[in-house]
């Protein structure tokens, strides 16, 4: 098993682990990061009852954006997990600032470990982590595992347009995720693709700017790792673009 910091690096499109002390820096002007909290809230209320005794689990809850909306809209039980540290302080702040300390939790952790002594949740959440716990096979077993009968599993990523071939082995195909759930006897019984294909390239782009921006100002501050902002900034510059050109964006919902 790779360490907690190679396992963030790689959910956070990283290949240098040595770019994650700057990660809080260089995404302090992301409120939001990866997943649209009112797809979450509305799916949820689509597919479950009963809200204000939902069991909810957010793995890779980064700075809690989506568990604080839920717990707000829904007035139920939430547990954030992730592994920087910073991310959670900034989480518990929100939890607390927002009188959802008694519902909203959040906590440092390895998901990858802290997974195997969870149970009975009605709803868990994987928002852009990516694949941590390896490809989609793995990454519903294990999942399942933590869920009540009735519960969903929530993924928001997406796959390659049919059209689209690339050597990126951890990007899927949608009927690849399919069919991993069938096997595992897991149905994807939901999905919001994002549709407003210009909108979200806007987005993307003054996504862009803020890495840059902030990348550009390390680099003025800590000369001597210039080549670790410059290396992350081509990342990124190369995730944006398969995001933009060969990805469809897309939150789905697994059930048994």
């Amino acid at each position: 098993m790779k360490s907690l910091e190679e396992s963030i690096a790689r959910s956070m499109e990283c290949k240098q682990i040595e770019i994650l002390p700057y990660l809080p820096y260089i995404l302090q002007d992301f409120d939001e990061i990866g997943t649209p909290p009112e797809t979450i809230v509305a799916l949820i209320k689509k597919h479950q009852k009963k809200y204000s005794e939902l069991n909810v689990l957010d793995l890779g809850c980064s700075k809690g954006a989506v568990s604080i909306k839920i717990s707000t809209e829904l007035n139920c039980s939430c547990l954030g997990i992730d592994g920087i540290p910073e991310f959670i302080k900034e989480a518990q702040q929100k939890s607390l600032c927002s009188n959802l300390s008694h519902l909203c939790k959040f906590e440092i952790g390895d998901i990858r470990l802290r997974i195997n002594s969870l149970k009975n949740y009605d709803v868990v959440i994987l928002g852009s982590i990516g694949n941590v716990f390896g490809n989609y096979y793995a990454t519903l077993s294990k999942v399942s595992q933590v869920l009540n009968k009735n519960g969903i599993i929530i993924i928001d990523d997406g796959y390659l347009r049919d059209e689209v071939e690339s050597e990126n082995t951890e990007l899927e195909k949608r009927e690849i995720i399919v069919q991993c759930g069938k096997q595992l006897g897991i149905n994807l019984v939901d999905e919001i693709i994002l549709s407003e294909k210009r909108q979200q390239q806007k987005a993307y782009d003054k996504e862009l700017k803020y890495i840059v921006k902030r990348c550009a100002e390390l680099m003025e501050r800590f000369p001597l790792n210039k080549k670790i902002f410059l290396e992350y900034m081509e990342i990124q510059k190369a995730e944006y673009d398969v995001l933009k050109n060969a990805f469809i964006s897309s939150t789905m919902v697994f059930k048994r």
